[in-house]
């Protein structure tokens, strides 16, 4: 259970201009804020400093002097907002407040409660006003079989209970100082009043698996783009905002666990407006899932990057269920004071503003590292200005950044729905590169098609996250590093991979598979019921539409995305990025001599212009390396070497050898170039041919002919196949008489070593020394 955390409450605007000489405590409440389940009933009573006479509400409203005495216990049998000053004097203390939410309560919530208006704000790009919706559906609450799931899901997520004075939300009044945040909703087209406006509010968070115990104060304000609609959205995100004329100036509380930061400035209340069941477009209310905003911002965590925390919980405001949200963590100073450390004024965040034309600004700092980040990108092809870019930007994180959103097919991206955040030093070359930050990421997920590799998706603007993308593209470097990160997370077994992106979906289901019923009978019926708006809506249900959804996505999308993701990166992005270890010997065309002879004694006497078509499409008869006449003292001499490794596709790789008088009999060697090899390397997707294998081979007379020598005369296509060949590497062989192993002895680091001393990353085949042993990888 969570330690109890009760922080200063609501300060009134009449506490304000009341001079308060001595500091009045706040009443007290004999019961916690609760659920209660069933026909229960408590009795309610409050306490205070003897000489106090105690002030209440029971509708949400702030208490003043004229507002009922508190006199005897008080038998609540249905949801209630109770709030209380202590009145001494001329003064009154902070306000309490404390929410007790009755299950019953919130399944015969109506549409008509007592003192709120019928209709909310007027519709911004259509016209008409928005009428109002409070209830939860009846269609859903009186069904045998989903009121107990209604009721169970309750009990799955923490209450997160918002309290302010009615018109502080509901207000009709068009006034800065007096206007509903909920009427007026400060839209990022059209008539933009009401943006800013903020509210005091008191903030209880309680109950859940963590069993939460929070009681604050903050401004309350909308929050989002064209989420504030009201004709696309009535379900709007909202931003708590601490500050000293609201409450504390910081909230102080583990809201995500004990061992994540637990200072915030500002948190955002998301409601989930893209891909669900309120939104205004049928495609997106088929899509419901509610996880794929977090499932990014978790995968990007995954993937060891600084990501925004969330956590899901039920929304009440004023004792009315509001549906499903999750509270996530405010990119702003104090958020990159903790994820990256410094203080708060050492931090720059850089976002796309919707407001105004889509431009980007500084939200915390300023944005000169931003545009000189900008301006070094812009040359990054240049590896001198390449280099500079260490303490600009985090290119690790980038790569991910992008391969998230590659693999989500995010498609409303780009022109918004981005952070990038830094830390700066007073040294600048001690100072960290942009992070980018997963934000609103609820258009994801949908198409297995999809294809977003080019980064060409909705609007493109310069200095946006695809110009830097392309930008960066242009260095071989960088290619070659983001195609081999695409390669790793993109695999079967990578962070990108199937079972590694369902596992994070399946967490998030999980979390909220039972509180699903709650949203769908808050919200479920508005596009049938309330407002269709472009499409005729249904009654969605968990059973009906979620699911559906949810499996598609397991059986069709998770299965086939990541597959899909990478042949798309890898048709847009032409750069070859493998990297040979360090002990491999390229095969290049001056090996190709003409000899003396045949034998293992033979010398070179002149070189040879041997065929070399390497990185070509090659049909069945035509010559890799060699010729297509096979000249028996034309040939490389391999015999120092252990293997033949060939990089490359297709099949048909012939290779010819041992020819020792001319047209006389040779040695063949077939094979593909692929997972269907018998000397297929998966880890290095290569073939490794063991040259011994050649040697010790019949000849194409059928004889049985031992040679102690490999001499490659030439490599063709085999007929009927089709090959290109991207290179040819040698493995020395190991001479193992030479070790010394007193050098080794005291090593014990793990490590393999090759007979020449040096440390070999990924050893392949052959002998080689490890903790002071030696080894022999077969």
């Amino acid at each position: 259970m969570m330690k109890k955390y009760l922080l200063l409450t609501e300060l009134t605007f009449l506490t304000f201009m009341t001079a308060v000489t001595t500091a009045l405590a706040q009443p007290k409440f004999n019961h916690p804020h609760q659920l209660i389940d069933g026909a229960k009933s408590i009795s309610v009573t409050m306490s205070g400093d003897a000489s106090a006479i105690i002030h209440y509400t029971t509708d949400g409203s702030t208490p003043t002097k004229s507002s009922p005495r508190y006199t005897a216990p008080l038998q609540l049998t249905k949801t209630t907002i109770l709030r209380a000053v202590e009145e001494i004097g001329d003064s009154l203390s902070p306000v309490a407040t404390t929410s007790y939410i009755f299950v019953n309560s919130v399944l015969s919530q109506s549409n008509t409660p007592a003192g709120y208006p019928s209709e909310w704000g007027s519709y911004t790009q259509i016209s008409g006003t928005a009428k109002a919706d409070y209830e939860m559906d009846p269609e859903m609450t009186g069904n045998s079989t989903l009121r107990p799931k209604i009721i169970e899901g309750l009990k799955q997520l923490p209450i997160l209970s918002i309290v302010s004075d009615k018109d502080n939300f509901f207000s009709h009044e068009n006034d800065e100082e007096r206007g509903g945040i909920y009427i007026f909703t400060g839209p990022p087209v059209g008539d933009a009043t009401g943006h800013g406006w903020t509210r005091p509010a008191s903030v209880e968070l309680f109950g859940g698996p963590q069993q939460h115990d929070l009681s604050t104060s903050c401004g309350i304000r909308l929050h989002g783009g064209h989420g504030r609609l009201a004709e696309k959205n009535p379900k709007h995100s909202f931003r708590l905002v601490f500050k000293e004329k609201y409450g504390p100036k910081t909230l102080k509380y583990p809201l995500f666990g004990e061992d994540e930061p637990a200072k915030f400035d500002q948190l955002v209340l998301r409601c989930h407006f893209g891909n669900a069941w309120q939104h205004w477009g049928e495609d997106n209310r088929q899509r419901a899932q509610y996880t794929r905003d977090v499932w990014a911002r978790r995968i990007q965590r995954k993937m060891g990057h600084t990501s925004v925390n969330a956590l899901y919980v039920h929304l009440f405001i004023n004792g009315m269920y509001w549906g499903l949200y999750n509270i996530a963590e405010r990119v702003d100073g104090q958020f990159g004071k903790d994820h990256l450390g410094g203080k708060k004024e050492d931090i720059d965040v850089v976002k796309i503003e919707e407001d105004g034309g889509n431009h980007i600004e500084a939200s915390e700092g300023t944005l000169d590292a931003w545009e000189e980040m900008n301006d070094v990108v812009a040359r990054a092809a240049d590896d001198t200005y390449y280099q500079k870019l260490d303490s600009l930007l985090d290119i690790g994180n980038f790569i991910d950044y992008m391969l998230i959103n590659q693999y989500a097919g995010n498609t409303d991206w780009n022109h918004h729905n981005w952070y990038a955040i830094r830390r700066h030093n007073n040294d600048s070359t001690s100072s960290e590169g942009f992070k980018f930050l997963c934000w609103d990421s609820e258009l994801i997920l949908m198409n297995v098609n999809e294809n977003v590799a080019s980064g060409a998706v909705s609007r493109d603007k310069e200095g946006a996250v695809t110009a830097i993308y392309r930008n960066l593209l242009q260095n071989p470097q960088f290619a070659k590093r983001y195609v081999r990160r695409a390669k790793e997370v993109l695999a079967n077994d990578g962070l990108l991979g199937e079972k590694s992106v369902v596992d994070v979906w399946d967490s998030l289901y999980y979390t909220i598979d039972k509180a699903l019923y709650d949203e769908a009978a808050r919200w479920g019926d508005y596009r049938r019921d309330v407002h269709r708006y472009s499409s005729a809506g249904k009654l969605y249900t968990v059973d009906e539409f979620y699911i559906p959804e949810r499996n598609r996505l397991l059986t069709e999308y998770f299965p086939n995305r990541s597959a899909r993701v990478l042949n798309d990166i890898l048709s847009y992005v032409n750069i070859d990025d493998f990297e040979a270890p360090e002990e491999w010997i390229p095969l290049t065309k001056d090996m190709f001599c003409e000899w003396n002879g045949t034998g293992a004694d033979a010398s070179q006497t002149k070189a040879w212009n041997a065929d070399w078509n390497l990185n070509k499409s090659l049909s069945g008869g035509n010559v890799v390396v060699g010729s297509t006449s096979v000249t028996y003292n034309q040939f490389a001499d391999l015999s120092q070497y252990d293997r033949l490794i060939v990089r490359g596709s297709g099949s048909g790789l012939r290779i010819i050898a041992n020819r020792l008088v001319d047209h006389g009999p040779y040695k063949q060697f077939i094979t593909d170039v692929n997972e269907r090899s018998t000397y297929w390397d998966s880890e290095y997707g290569v073939i490794s041919i063991p040259l011994e294998q050649i040697a010790a081979m019949d000849d194409s007379n059928g004889n049985k002919r031992v040679d102690g020598f490999v001499h490659l005369n030439t490599i063709k296509v085999n007929s009927g196949g089709q090959l290109t060949v991207k290179g040819m590497y040698l493995v020395p062989k190991s001479e193992v008489t030479t070790v010394n192993m007193a050098k080794y002895d005291h090593i014990n680091d793990n490590k393999y070593y090759n007979l020449n001393g040096q440390v070999v990353e990924h050893p392949v085949k052959g002998m080689y020394i490890r903790n002071g042993r030696k080894v022999v990888i077969r």
